[in-house]
């Protein structure tokens, strides 16, 4: 009830900074609301209208109060729900909250069903259960985190629940400092909602409010300051799918008690003063290495991100203290703070300036919208000073290649990195000037009638980075088999004449892959392939986004750095005509499509392109047209039969024509 409300509510990209969703280890104290919070009254139905009901229930009342203390904060809230039919009955009468039992406490106020005009007690005697998930232990992280659960009984259609709980903090990492992060705009229809912030006169807080939020009203009594923003019947607002993360949908209000990055970038200098000294062994090893100052480089990065396995015990104040780099290395494995730390070590060692640095890896597109916080971040990588340039390498990706610095650098936005005075500096976001990947599909009609078809593919940078994790995971007859039933299901009956062939230049970062089938006559004829011959663009198809264009508001979001090209060719080919082709250019999407006749062969050739994140609102129609143009191009059918059927005009003879006279004798 409590988290699928919370979501509905916010919408899922802020929800997860935002719920109160932590308490301590297997305890939930019950007691009064405090007196310091101030009393939102009793929820009221007549401000939504039921036709507005999501899922079988509408919000009535969500009310976020937040207080700092001498080594933290208190968080109230309070959040009421109308349950409109039985659809909404299974997750309103459920009570569910996540924790973290290593810094947080919670306190249960009041949980009440009101029906008929009468509130009805629902917390005494009820049955908290608690249960820790780990949720991603198969990604080889460790937080701790628990969640205490109750079903509340005897619910029914038109009940409104109300629960209000406070949840103590403890945050030694920065007890002197306050952020906060929420929306004031709604993706549901909310009867009552409101933010309340107090702290004392003496910590000025940044308030960066971005789409069009409103700001805040404040007001002083008896040495603290309180911050307000409140809505009655808030304003909904069209959420619109597949936007760039940098593009504000509604509003909201981003709150710090620190004015610049710099000082975050202090506090994590602070953070990560340790002893950077290397475990003995690995500092020899580091001593003797031969070669350029860019292979020595290359060197330890693959040490650091081929040998030091991932583990992330983000458990207390492991979420943000790194462990020393000698500790790192005996141990052969870490977080990306741990690991980010123990490269930064051997390249100091080695006497190249290099420091950890502050990312998200999701929204680091936001960094730039927010006031100045820690609780921004959730990633650490390395930045490397080379030739008077950045370069930053992420120490938990495995198996990459190139020589230094030409390594695929991730694409994080921006980044902090963690040094005094230090502000937030923008990654390369440049377009690929040559393709990552490019498949190359040929289809040989032999005399017998018999189609020889061979797959050559070469990747690249990223692509080849990839390609080499998979490699590495799957032995070669599994992958051959695979790429072979793969090919099966559109070529049914065919053959595999021998293993897929790799060679992989990790210095180049190049790999190459060749495959080779055959496909019988009696098989092509059998299964009427004949009539419905199929060509595969599959290498190109990024699964762009759709989107109704006529009334886009916001920008499209779609995927950055693309370069792939897929060629077919089709060998003892003629004349062909019918098919167009396609060249767009929108914004910084570029999609084209073009046949060619080359003697006795005809070549399909598909290459698709972004030199940016974003199509901006105005071009969101031709972006569709060009789409679905393109779309329609990326699996091609051919109709044997039909193209080889007399025709009385004097036209010269199609591909499929040729084809099918000069082997299969029509």
């Amino acid at each position: 009830m409590y988290l699928r409300a919370l979501t509905l509510a916010f919408g899922a990209s802020l929800v997860l900074a935002l719920m109160p969703v932590r308490a301590q280890d297997g305890k939930a104290e019950i007691a009064p609301i405090p007196q310091w919070v101030a009393d939102a009254g009793r929820p009221d139905p007549n401000l939504v209208s039921r036709d507005e009901a999501e899922d079988g229930s509408i919000v009535l009342l969500y009310d976020m109060q937040r207080r700092k203390t001498a080594d933290g904060y208190d968080s109230f809230w309070r959040f009421a729900e109308l349950v409109t039919s039985v659809a909404g009955l299974e997750e309103a009468a459920r009570l569910s909250l996540d924790y973290d039992p290593t810094k947080e406490e919670i306190t249960l106020h009041d949980v009440a069903i009101w029906r008929g005009g009468k509130k009805l007690d629902r917390l005494k005697g009820l049955e908290l259960q608690f249960a820790r998930q780990e949720q991603e232990l198969d990604r080889g992280i460790v937080d701790g985190r628990m969640t205490v659960f109750a079903e509340l009984p005897d619910v029914r259609v038109g009940d409104i629940i109300d629960v209000s709980h406070t949840l103590v903090a403890k945050t030694p990492l920065w007890p002197d400092e306050f952020f906060a992060d929420f929306p004031t705009r709604f993706v549901v229809d909310t009867g009552f909602g409101r933010r309340r912030i107090i702290v004392p006169d003496d910590m000025p807080l940044t308030i960066r409010t971005r789409g069009d939020a409103e700001g805040m009203t404040v007001s002083r009594k008896n040495g603290m300051t309180e911050y307000l923003w409140q809505a009655t019947h808030p304003d909904i607002y069209d959420y619109e799918a597949n936007t760039p993360v940098s593009h504000i949908q509604g509003g909201s209000l981003s709150i710090s008690s620190y004015d610049e990055w710099s000082d975050v970038a202090a506090w994590a200098a602070d953070l990560y003063d340790i002893d950077m000294t290397l475990p003995a062994g690995l500092a020899e090893e580091l001593d003797e290495l031969k070669g350029t100052d860019a292979e020595k480089i290359t060197w330890a990065i693959r040490h650091v991100q081929d040998n030091v396995r991932y583990v992330s015990d983000v458990i207390g104040l492991g979420a943000y203290r790194p462990r020393p780099p000698a500790l790192t290395g005996r141990r052969g494995y870490g977080d990306c703070k741990d690991k980010s730390l123990l490269l930064t070590a051997m390249l100091r060692h080695m006497g190249y300036e290099a420091v950890p640095a502050l990312v998200h890896s999701d929204e680091g597109a936001l960094l730039p919208l927010v006031a100045p916080g820690p609780v921004h971040f959730d990633h650490v990588i390395v930045r490397i000073e080379w030739q008077g340039k950045p370069h930053y390498i992420d120490a938990t990706w495995s198996l990459q290649g190139g020589v230094f610095p030409e390594i695929y650098a991730p694409r994080y936005s921006w980044a902090l990195p963690i040094r005094p005075g230090a502000d937030l500096e923008e990654m390369n976001d440049s377009p690929l000037d040559a393709p990552e990947k490019e498949v190359v599909e040929t289809y040989a009609f032999e005399d017998s009638g018999d189609i020889a078809f061979t797959v050559a593919s070469v990747f690249h940078g990223r692509a080849a980075d990839v390609m080499r994790g998979d490699i590495s995971e799957t032995s070669n007859r599994t992958m051959s088999e695979n790429y072979r039933d793969w090919y099966r299901k559109r070529y049914p009956g065919l053959d595999m004449v021998e293993r897929i062939r790799v060679t992989d230049d990790r210095d180049a970062n190049l790999i190459t892959m060749t495959e080779s089938y055959s496909l019988a006559f009696e098989d092509f004829e059998a299964d009427d392939l004949d009539d419905d011959f199929a060509y595969s663009a599959y290498s190109v198809d990024y699964d762009l986004p759709a989107v109704d264009g006529k009334d886009r508001k916001a920008p499209i979001a779609i995927p950055h750095p693309l370069n792939a090209v897929h060629e077919v060719i089709v060998e003892n080919g003629g004349t062909h005509d019918g098919m167009e082709a396609v060249s767009s250019r929108i914004g910084p999407l570029s999609v084209d499509f073009e046949t060619k006749e080359d003697g006795e062969r005809l070549h399909l050739h598909w290459a698709i392109r972004t030199e940016g994140r974003a199509i901006q609102a105005e071009d969101a129609q031709s972006y569709e047209r060009a789409r679905r143009a393109f779309d329609d191009l990326l699996y091609i059918t051919w109709d044997f039969g039909q193209l080889g059927e007399d025709d009385e005009t004097e036209q010269s003879p199609s591909v499929g024509e040729i084809l099918m006279d000069a082997f299969f004798g029509r």
